[in-house]
C-alpha cells in the first residue's frame, strides 16, 4: 500500500508539481497520524465505560458484604465468569480413571493403631461399622 505521491530525482520536475506532491505526501501522513489518534481515542473512551459499567457491576455484586477486599469482592464478581469459561473450554475437567487396578499389598483391617497410653487396637475391631471422623 502506497501512501501519498513519488516522483524521481532524475526526471525533471517543474516546482509546482513537486510542491504539490510534497503538499500531498504531508497530507496523507498527517491525515494517517489523525486516524491513528482518533482509533486512540475511540479505544481508550471505550475502555474507560467498560471500567465504569464492570465497576458498577462489582459495587451491586457485592454490595450486602462488608469485610471484604477490593480483590475479593472483584474476584467474587468475576469467578462465576471463569467456571462458565471453563466448562465451555473442558479445562480442567479431566476424570482420571485406574485402568488396571493393583491390589494392596495386605488389607487395611490386619493392621493395628498404637494408643498413646501404650496399648495397641487392631482395626478389624472396626471392620463393620461407620465411623465418620
Amino acid at each position: 500500500m502506497v501512501y501519498g505521491f513519488w516522483f524521481r530525482a532524475d526526471v525533471p520536475v517543474s516546482s509546482s508539481l513537486a510542491s504539490h506532491t510534497c503538499t500531498a505526501i504531508i497530507l496523507f501522513s498527517m491525515n494517517r497520524k489523525s486516524k491513528i489518534l482518533r482509533f486512540l481515542k475511540k479505544l481508550f473512551i471505550a475502555l474507560l465505560l467498560f471500567l465504569i459499567a464492570f465497576s458498577g457491576y462489582v459495587a451491586i455484586v457485592t454490595r450486602n458484604v462488608n469485610d471484604m477486599t477490593l480483590r475479593q469482592r472483584v474476584l467474587k464478581a468475576v469467578y462465576p465468569a471463569f467456571t462458565w469459561l471453563n466448562k465451555i473450554t473442558g479445562k480442567n475437567s479431566k476424570v482420571f480413571t485406574n485402568e488396571s487396578p493393583a491390589s494392596p499389598p495386605q488389607s487395611l483391617y490386619n493392621l493395628s493403631i498404637a494408643l498413646n497410653n501404650g496399648d495397641s487396637i487392631p482395626l478389624s475391631n472396626y471392620k463393620e461399622k461407620n465411623y465418620y471422623w
